[in-house]
């Protein structure tokens, strides 16, 4: 009779062992797989703006930035383009994106190889859920890698300083949708 109840009793600790294991295991995969997500990102980002920023240093040195909206084209200059790579730079990482949208965009051609495309995006922003005013940032480097991605810390609005004559007509398009009534 007491082997009986030892029996019982013990398997009961190990029913509580294996469950407080596997609850630990699962909190423990909760936290450790986001941190790994997240620098995984960040790495990515790092490495896109180092690639993009010596694709600017390589137009300021061989005065080859092109900006292209439509079949027209106009030289960038680069204090142009390097302003517009800080503001790109401060905005963050922004969300990976696979797609490509099939609206017009504005793209910067480096010189060396690598360009930068630019769409206007409704972005699903951190607080609410509402589609807020954005861009679509779009790299391939000099190898032809394609980076991605759309962030809500960017408009149309940030882009006049550094966007040409020729993207008037484009601009004025983004800043129409961001704001009906403009």
């Amino acid at each position: 009779m007491y082997q009986e109840r030892r029996t019982t009793h013990g398997q009961k600790m190990d029913i509580a062992l294996w469950t407080s294991l596997a609850l630990a295991a699962a909190l423990l995969l909760s936290v450790i797989i986001p941190v790994i997500v997240g620098a995984r990102a960040q790495n990515l980002y790092h490495t896109v703006m180092r690639e993009m920023s010596q694709s600017v240093f390589y137009s300021r040195n061989h005065a080859s930035a092109w900006i292209y909206v439509g079949e027209e084209r106009q030289f960038q200059r680069a204090d142009v383009t390097s302003g517009l790579l800080a503001m790109i730079a401060d905005a963050g990482a922004g969300k990976p994106q696979k797609e490509l949208p099939d609206t017009e965009s504005v793209r910067i051609e480096f010189g060396d190889g690598a360009s930068l495309q630019i769409w206007y995006a409704k972005v699903k922003g951190n607080y609410g859920g509402q589609p807020e005013d954005g861009l679509f940032l779009s790299y391939v480097n000099p190898e032809g890698e394609r980076w991605s991605y759309t962030t809500h810390y960017l408009d149309a609005k940030t882009l006049i300083p550094y966007m040409p004559d020729i993207a008037d007509e484009w601009l004025e398009e983004g800043l129409a949708q961001m704001d009906p009534e403009y």
